[in-house]
């Protein structure tokens, strides 16, 4: 994956399979952030509803 990245940084011009390379990329760390946030507020919403008891 670092080598396709390296590759999208030091290449200049604007092949197509690089713009769908960085697309791919760009979705994919975006979908990712997606994800984190959706279980972060999943977590959250279970810690309210099930409080600990001490």
């Amino acid at each position: 994956m670092k080598g396709m990245v390296d590759l999208l940084r030091n290449n200049k011009t604007d092949v197509p399979e690089i713009k769908l390379l960085k697309m791919v990329l760009n979705n994919t760390s975006a979908s990712i952030l997606v994800v984190k946030k959706r279980l972060c507020q999943e977590s959250a919403v279970k810690i309210s509803l099930y409080p600990k008891t001490g």
